[in-house]
């Protein structure tokens, strides 16, 4: 892990600390802390959607209520939106 990225990590652990506590003040909020936690937010998102996607895939090779190809089906049942498609 770089300086960075070890940098990146203990200022996020810090915003959601204090968010969690609740003593978060936005006043004093900057924006680095402001677009890090955008980021981590995205990286988030992009790990649960391929988790999310896994769980669709393996749905339709092991479940016998889908067929092969129906794995956005299998999403749409769960709520679930990780097979969006990828606007420019």
């Amino acid at each position: 892990m770089s300086k960075t990225s070890k940098a990146l990590d203990l200022n996020l652990d810090s915003l959601i600390a204090t968010m969690v506590n609740g003593s978060l003040d936005f006043t004093n909020l900057s924006w680095k802390d402001c677009e890090s936690a955008a980021e981590e937010l995205e990286r988030l998102r992009e790990e649960r959607d391929e988790a999310r996607r896994e769980v669709c895939v393996l749905s339709v090779i092991y479940a016998n209520f889908y067929s092969v190809g129906e794995e956005k089906e299998a999403a749409r049942d769960r709520g679930w939106d990780c097979f969006k498609e990828e606007t420019p």
